[in-house]
């Protein structure tokens, strides 16, 4: 186990401790996550996020009051491949869950939390939710469910006998947290259950939270890469994942088309990647005129310099399946850019068109691979920038600020739960 953070030292007794369950490996990549736990701490709570160690950049500038606990909770990978051959895969996962919860508990004791009344504990999705339920149980906590993924139901034996185990426990939640109407109907769907406590919380970089203070401007690509510093130059990037559910290969190849020569394309990933990964070197292949890579993750509190240092931004997302179909509110690029007033290009996803229709922050491209439809609509932007940059900004601020959206959240726990 490893710990980052502060301790408030003189009043652990009078503060509220409240646990956070993140049995993933992505914490640093989710704002959101850091912005409830800084909301949390301002309203009196020690905030503790239990998660899986991994190769993500750690979260290492965090406000007292708030600290991460990494745990490896792995089994040896000779031992686990064992059981996998014998198909027992869902065993393994299992010993690993044991593994995290008594590494948890054990770190309780040695805080001397054990028997505190008042303790909130959140669970982000399925497996966060089984932690928090089990610490509700032997500590009396409130339950708290985070919505970060939506999942699709399997039919698996062992699927069955977990999805039986996660209802039971979702009914059991104090209130749901999740980031619209939409997603929450799909969740009341997999667990056959329409919660009746829920708050919408958007998934909100919420980037200039992030970081101390002082100038968020930069120009992070431009020095990165030497790129054109002439003031047409046109920088537009797609953040976060790297892949092929993101039209990745496909916007490559329809950049590479485009006419106007001031446009460089830049791919940003959220975790480490090489340049001899094979994917990567699928991207370089097939652009290499204005295809930028970017394949170092910024620390959280500089991801300002994404979104500060583009012109424009893309959301595309292939629609696989509900998280992805109904991404608007859960995506954390989306918001990135509307925060800097960054207009948007986005596929024609639903969820992505109606906000656009509402906001009027970007255009709405029907096909990824048409060259020549992404090179009008990135001129049309450019020839109005400011009404479109105007727009994004009053999105963030009605749909995105994540401190204006949790304040009916933090009254439900000071009022209700407290």
């Amino acid at each position: 186990m490893s710990l980052f953070g502060k301790l408030p030292s003189d009043n652990m007794n009078t503060n509220k401790p409240c646990s956070i369950f993140f049995y993933d490996d992505w914490l640093s990549a989710s704002p959101s996550t850091i912005n409830l736990a800084k909301v949390l701490a301002q309203n009196g709570y020690i905030v503790t996020i239990y998660t899986v160690k991994s190769n993500y950049p750690r979260i290492e500038q965090l406000p007292t009051g708030i600290f991460v606990l990494y745990i490896n909770p792995s089994i040896s990978l000779k031992f686990s491949q064992i059981f996998y051959q014998n198909n027992l895969g869902l065993l393994v996962r299992v010993i690993e869950l044991i593994l995290f919860t008594f590494q948890i508990l054990a770190h309780k004791i040695k805080q001397g939390f054990v028997g505190c009344k008042s303790e909130i504990s959140i669970g982000i999705d399925s497996r966060g939710s089984i932690l928090a339920f089990a610490e509700s149980f032997f500590f009396k906590s409130n339950l708290v469910y985070f919505s970060l993924e939506l999942r699709n139901q399997k039919n698996t034996k062992f699927d069955r006998i977990g999805r039986i185990l996660e209802r039971f426990i979702y009914k059991k939640m104090d209130c749901i947290l999740i980031q619209d109407e939409a997603r929450f109907r799909h969740l009341s769907e997999y667990h056959e259950y329409h919660h009746k406590q829920v708050f919408y919380i958007p998934n909100s970089v919420n980037s200039k939270s992030l970081t101390s203070g002082g100038n968020l401007s930069c120009n992070y690509f431009v020095e990165k890469f030497n790129l054109n510093r002439q003031e047409d130059h046109c920088l537009v990037i797609q953040a976060g994942m790297v892949n092929d559910d993101v039209f990745c290969s496909t916007l490559a190849y329809a950049f590479k088309s485009i006419k106007q020569k001031n446009v460089s394309l830049v791919f940003h990933e959220r975790k480490k990647r090489q340049l001899d990964d094979p994917y990567i070197v699928s991207l370089r292949n097939i652009n290499s005129q204005n295809l930028f890579l970017s394949l170092d993750p910024l620390p959280l509190e500089e991801i300002y310099k994404v979104f500060s240092s583009i012109t424009i931004g893309l959301a595309f997302y292939k629609d696989i399946d509900a998280n992805n179909s109904e991404i608007a509110k859960a995506s954390g690029k989306l918001s990135g850019y509307l925060e800097y007033g960054k207009p948007v290009l986005m596929n024609d996803l639903q969820s992505l068109a109606e906000l656009n229709n509402k906001y009027q922050f970007g255009i709405v491209i029907r096909d990824p691979s048409n060259s020549l439809e992404i090179e009008q609509a990135l001129e049309k932007i450019l020839n109005n920038y400011e009404f479109y940059s105007k727009n994004a900004l009053d999105c963030f601020k009605e749909e995105f600020d994540f401190y204006t959206k949790t304040k009916p959240f933090i009254n439900f726990l000071l009022n209700r739960l407290s």
